[in-house]
């Protein structure tokens, strides 16, 4: 329904809601330390922000010129672009939002947004659906997404998933409309949204298992035979195709040594105990019900369109991250969080009924699935909010200090060296930190990539270097002045390199000084470590 057409009072709800939900989450993202931590929280965070740092600069000063050569010369001055790996989907509404802003803090705002228009999604879907006009009842779900830790987690860091969870859920509500009335528009619709958020994260292509599950959970047989059916993978094929297929060589970088069942049995492990702690065990326990009556429902021929959706939603996609090989993690898992908190609310509905007979009509049914609900949601709050903060600091404060040393403009060549955390948050702090990003006042170079052999995420693991000489020739290669050591990661995530590399430069006749140490939080729970800032003390056998 266009929005001109909707009631002036579902209007002043929609806006509230989002309103508030924006309020909301961005009070939780700043008690969390989204706001005031370095991009050093996940070791795939700093490349989105720089990687949206990119785009914003050349959409600002180079529109127009080779978006390739632009993007070459960008990596070669901080070594930390995410593009080819990721799809540009994320980057473009990113890089606008730095237009406005430029600013870590704006990308961390942008969760918020994100967050609240996928819970607002989810409360028009259960008003319209399963709640029958019902706005409180339909709150249930909003709540449960808002105020669930994984994506409080996810939103205090620069991570692509709630954008890609905002667009998979408006795919499926797009399909829900086909199956209640197919036609074309519908099914473009839906293939639209899909390509959208395949061109936000690989992983949508999970999206192409809802039509086929679909048609196999509903028994909708005839639905295969009509053209528009088919027409929903149209735009995915000219959209977002071209893209995966020239991407195909890098994404496969980041696949583990497994092939597809060994990844899919470890997988069923992890998700098992992952689920019911991210979901909370309340609407873990409902889903269980849901299946075991979609299983039934399905022999009956009698399968609602709003579950038959959203089961074929989570088990499509969630079934993609159990078999592709690309590791595990729980914010795997948020594409379907808001459909299983949907199913658990139309699961109360079918239970409701039952519940007011056992109890010989005590309660009416809509008081009886209000106070459930309230349980429910309480319940499930209380068993998801143990959210770990993200304390993150020490790398930013370093960055500072030698950019204040440096009153000439010069910034110098340096070399950083940690793990892809920390090595990101020091190249996301100097990115954001410069002036002039196009300038050769400074250049970065990564421990990781220069000082050895490994693939994008630390595969065929191989030193340059044989001992302590070797590694200075290396520095003294790449005219590096200034070298950043941390040491903070955990002792079994310490690599050779590393602590060679320090070594190197603590040698008496090195022609390196400390500098200063740096104190590095990683977070709560993590012991606090040092990152050692060196500098060069001859250059060519004469004192700088």
């Amino acid at each position: 329904m266009p929005i001109s057409r909707l009631p002036v009072k579902l209007v002043l709800q929609i806006v509230l809601l989002l309103a508030a939900s924006v309020i909301g989450f961005l009070y939780l993202q700043m008690c969390h330390g989204g706001f005031t931590s370095d991009l050093g929280g996940d070791p795939d965070e700093a490349a989105h922000a720089v990687t949206a740092l990119m785009v914003r600069d050349y959409l600002v000063g180079s529109l127009g010129t080779s978006p390739l050569a632009f993007a070459s010369n960008y990596y070669e001055i901080f070594p930390k672009i995410a593009l080819g790996h990721y799809p540009p989907g994320y980057y473009l509404p990113a890089a606008i939002a730095l237009c406005l802003w430029c600013s870590p803090g704006v990308l961390i705002a942008m969760q918020a947004v994100w967050a609240a228009t996928l819970a607002m999604l989810g409360w028009l879907f259960a008003r319209r659906w399963i709640s029958e006009g019902d706005g409180l009842l339909a709150t249930f779900p909003a709540l449960i997404l808002l105020l669930n830790n994984e994506v409080v987690r996810v939103g205090c860091h620069v991570l692509s998933d709630l954008q890609l969870a905002a667009l998979v859920f408006a795919a499926f509500w797009a399909w829900h409309q086909y199956l209640r009335r197919p036609s074309w528009r519908a099914g473009l619709a839906f293939g639209f949204l899909a390509a959208a958020a395949i061109l936000t994260k690989g992983s949508a292509m999970g999206l192409a298992g809802v039509p086929l599950l679909t048609v196999l959970l509903g028994r909708r047989w005839q639905d295969v035979k009509t053209f528009h059916w088919w027409a929903s993978a149209i735009p995915v094929l000219f959209l977002a195709g071209p893209w995966m297929a020239y991407s195909v060589r890098f994404t496969q970088e980041g696949f583990v040594d497994q092939n597809p069942l060994s990844f899919f049995i470890q997988a069923l492990s992890y998700y098992r105990e992952v689920l019911p702690r991210v979901l909370g065990w309340p609407v873990a326990i409902l889903l269980l019900f849901s299946f075991a009556r979609l299983l039934r429902d399905n022999m009956q021929n009698k399968v609602d369109a709003p579950r038959l959706v959203l089961w074929s939603g989570v088990l499509s996609m969630q079934g993609l991250v159990m078999v592709v090989p690309t590791g595990f993690s729980p914010r795997y898992l948020l594409p379907c969080l808001l459909p299983a908190a949907l199913l658990a609310l139309i699961e109360l509905f079918f239970l409701t009924p039952l519940l007011c007979s056992k109890l010989r009509n005590r309660f009416s049914p809509i008081l009886l699935v209000r106070l459930l609900v309230i349980a429910l949601t309480i319940g499930t709050v209380f068993l998801t909010a143990n959210t770990r903060p993200k304390w993150v600091s020490g790398f930013s404060e370093s960055v500072a200090r030698l950019f204040n040393k440096s009153a000439s403009g010069k910034k110098g060549i340096w070399l950083v060296s940690s793990d892809p955390r920390g090595e990101g948050a020091l190249i996301a702090a100097a990115a954001f930190g410069v002036d002039d990003r196009s300038s050769a006042a400074l250049r970065i170079h990564r421990g990781s990539k220069d000082l050895v052999d490994t693939d994008w995420i630390g595969k065929g693991y191989e030193p340059r270097f044989t001992d302590s000489a070797s590694i200075l020739a290396i520095l003294d290669q790449l005219k590096v002045d200034t070298v950043m050591v941390d040491l903070s990661m955990p002792f079994e995530h310490l690599k050779p390199h590393e602590t060679m590399l320090k070594r190197s430069l603590d040698t008496p006749a090195s022609g390196w000084q400390l500098a200063w140490k740096q104190s590095i939080q990683r977070g709560r729970g993590i012991p606090d470590g040092d990152l050692w800032v060196y500098q060069r003390t001859v250059s060519g056998g004469t004192p700088k």
